[in-house]
């Protein structure tokens, strides 16, 4: 029930003054986000989002370098938090322009190796804002595209882009190509365990699998 009144107060907070260091104190004693602090204008360029969004386990986006800086000091301070499915702090990131300029331009071989943990995403992102060109893609992922398909990318490009084309299109391949009821309800499952941080997320999978009675 604590998270419960936590969440209200810091909703109120948000919705009202939204004073960061307010927000970033709730926060502190456990609050649910229902969707990442990226979707409000107030509060989403603010340093605090990053810490925020960590402690409550959801997804965030780098706007500015003092973000980015934020950021860096998170993960070279070691700060240890709990998660649920082992999650880490850098699975939490939503990879935008921007961070991507700073990734190509970090010196910190620490900092650098967290990034690779998430090259699925960097790199589908590097091919969407031109960073690499369709042949450099295309060596890459036609020889391989397991190895570069991610979650992620069509998650956030549904949610936070308004590309409603790939997840949807993705979801129902896996119904297409998949011919045991158990193994479509197993990957399905996965999403939904390791991807439905934001409420959106939820309700869409709720109505899909409404709408293919699965």
């Amino acid at each position: 029930m604590e998270v419960n009144d936590n969440t209200k107060k810091f909703y109120d907070e948000l919705e009202g003054k939204c004073e960061p260091e307010i927000l970033l104190e709730i926060a502190k004693k456990g609050i649910f986000l229902y969707e990442p602090l990226c979707k409000y204008d107030k509060i989403k360029n603010h340093k605090y989002v990053v810490l925020i969004s960590i402690l409550a386990e959801q997804y965030f986006m780098i706007n500015n370098d003092v973000q980015y800086t934020e950021l860096k000091n998170i993960i070279l301070s070691n700060m240890e938090y709990t998660f649920t499915h082992e999650t880490k702090v850098i699975n939490l990131l939503i990879v935008n322009e921007f961070i991507l300029n700073k990734i190509l331009n970090e010196k910190n071989i620490k900092v650098i190796n967290i990034f690779k943990t998430i090259y699925k995403e960097i790199f589908l992102c590097l091919y969407k804002y031109k960073f690499i060109s369709t042949n450099v893609f295309n060596l890459f992922y036609e020889y391989n595209p397991d190895l570069y398909y991610s979650y992620e990318f069509d998650i956030f490009e549904f949610l936070y882009y308004d590309n409603k084309c790939l997840l949807p299109t993705k979801l129902n391949n896996i119904i297409e190509r998949k011919n045991n009821n158990k193994d479509i309800l197993h990957m399905l499952k996965d999403i939904v365990l390791d991807y439905c941080r934001d409420l959106n997320l939820l309700i869409f999978l709720s109505n899909f699998f409404y709408k293919n009675k699965i």
